[in-house]
């Protein structure tokens, strides 16, 4: 923001912004923020209040732009906002992998060490509130294991391994 106050005052006030979404890519990551805009495309750790995103297929971003999907990737761009947006209304899951890479059998490792199964893409909001649900009751910081959100309106966990066999 740029005000002048006359007759020979400028004040510049810059708001940070803060990478929102990490989307995988074949050379490392295009970090966008929340309303859109490329940051960089770097390699780097993924920090709380990111999602990485694998499951998209390569494209082309500059930084400093607004980040728009290929039409391959669209589809998974919408469901991702709509995915992080329940997940932070949610307040559990601040930070997460979301694999897209088979959009009948989404996947979300969350905290390194629970994976969550969401099966296909739809009543995701309902899906992750399960799954928080499960999180905040079954689930300490040192637990493994997955949840498996694959059956309408029930979650399961089970401890100790995060793969289903």
């Amino acid at each position: 923001e740029l005000k002048r106050k006359l007759p020979d005052t400028v004040t510049l006030t810059v708001i940070p912004t803060t990478e929102k979404y990490l989307i995988v890519n074949d050379k490392g990551y295009i970090c966008v923020d929340e309303h859109g805009k490329v940051l960089s495309l770097k390699k780097m750790k993924l920090q709380e209040g990111s999602y990485r995103i694998k499951g998209f297929e390569p494209q082309t971003a500059v930084a400093g732009e607004e980040y728009v999907p290929s039409d391959s990737n669209k589809e998974k761009f919408k469901l991702v906002k709509q995915m992080i947006a329940a997940m932070e209304d949610g307040g559990v899951i601040k930070s997460a992998v979301i694999d897209l890479e088979d959009m009948n059998d989404i996947q979300v490792l969350y905290n390194g060490n629970v994976m969550i199964y969401f099966g296909e893409c739809k009543d995701m909001e309902n899906r992750i509130d399960l799954a928080e649900g499960v999180i905040k009751d079954a689930i300490t910081n040192s637990q493994s294991g997955y949840i498996d959100l694959r059956y309408d309106g029930r979650a399961f966990f089970n401890e100790g391994t995060t793969r289903i066999d």
